[in-house]
């Protein structure tokens, strides 16, 4: 499963970045938002930015990516290396919702990362919760896709998240 995983998350990168080679993201608005290190480019047509307390921000989906993709916590936490960002990614997907996550190290931004993914224990169809903790400088940064509860879940549970690895592929780390 964690190969799948694997595979469908660098098949994924591979897709957007040659979407942007071929000038698909011109016509997209795009803003930078950042927190500490962490730089993040959205499209504004499909996203806003809340942030709730400074080492926080919420990555909300408005217009049509609202009806597929939900909001995308980014949290800023201490993380001395990637042992440390498995053990913080990893805490995202409770165990009294999801199943036992399965992980895998990936690269973001030409830096190591460790990814997760899990089932909900719901009886209906949701979306599976997603987290990616990047470890930078002293630094851990979690972005989190989960839903909070079997009856909150939203979105379309078939659309699959190309909408979170885009997120991802938006990251990159200045000084």
């Amino acid at each position: 499963m964690a190969l799948c995983f694997r595979y469908a998350l660098r098949r994924m990168l591979m897709i957007v970045t040659f979407a942007g080679l071929l000038g698909s993201t011109a016509m997209a608005q795009l803003v930078r938002e950042h927190l500490g290190e962490l730089e993040l480019s959205i499209d504004t047509g499909s996203w806003r930015i809340e942030r709730p307390a400074q080492h926080i921000l919420h990555v909300v989906p408005i217009g049509t990516m609202a009806k597929s993709a939900h909001t995308v916590v980014v949290i800023q936490t201490a993380s001395n290396n990637l042992k440390d960002c498995e053990v913080l990614a990893r805490a995202q997907l409770p165990g009294s919702l999801y199943e036992a996550p399965k992980g895998i190290e990936v690269e973001v931004d030409g830096m190591r990362a460790f990814a997760v993914h899990a089932h909900t224990r719901c009886r209906n169809a949701t979306p599976i919760g997603m987290a990616i903790c990047i470890p930078h400088r002293g630094k851990g940064y979690v972005l989190v896709n989960r839903i909070a509860g079997c009856r909150t879940g939203g979105g379309n549970s078939f659309s699959g998240s190309q909408w979170f690895e885009d997120l991802i592929n938006g990251i990159r780390f200045v000084p």
